[in-house]
């Protein structure tokens, strides 16, 4: 009898080769989506870590559209969009308002509450970094059929689904902004 709080264990026999393999991908994929991220985290400040780039790109894309830089969201939102405990976000926060990326405001709506919202430099610098990592996808990528990167696309979706959380199970995959 198996407890509840064990995850579910496949038969070792079933799809062998394929899953060790699949895993042997998505273990080079890591290592280059770390390496990536801190490439990108440098590029918006020569000394910000890879989570606050993160929680940057976060922030940006919980703003409501239209709003710009100025909406600000809440630190539980941020929380619950990456899984992250309160006061890990917390100190992330405090890095970023230190380089100068982000900032606390009053939420309109409730004094009592503050909103996150980037800087304008934050802002610029993460626009600037995110049109240059989409520069050199769409660079390696140019030669996948549409076909291919929405195959991509879905399966990484599901892939990203499969891999959350315990707590997190039926949450819609989150899709980010084009």
């Amino acid at each position: 009898m198996s407890s509840p709080d064990r995850e579910p264990t496949a038969d070792p026999g079933t799809h062998g080769a394929e899953l060790a393999a699949a895993e042997a991908e998505i273990t080079a994929f890591w290592r280059r989506a770390r390496y990536t991220s801190r490439s990108l985290a440098t590029q918006v400040h020569p000394q910000l870590e890879p989570s606050g780039y993160t929680v940057l790109a976060a922030i940006d894309d919980l703003q409501i559209p239209g709003e710009g830089t100025g909406a600000g969201v809440r630190a539980q939102e941020v929380a619950e969009r990456l899984d992250l405990h309160k006061s890990t976000l917390s100190r992330v926060i405090a890095d970023l308002e230190g380089l100068g990326l982000l900032e606390r405001t009053v939420d309109p709506g409730d004094a009592r509450a503050r909103l996150l919202q980037l800087t304008p430099d934050g802002a610029d610098s993460l626009r600037e970094a995110r049109r240059r990592r989409r520069a050199v996808f769409s660079a390696r990528l140019a030669r996948w059929s549409p076909e291919d990167l929405s195959d991509l696309a879905r399966l990484m979706g599901r892939l990203n689904h499969d891999l959350r959380p315990d707590g997190a199970a039926g949450e819609e995959p989150h899709t980010p902004p084009g």
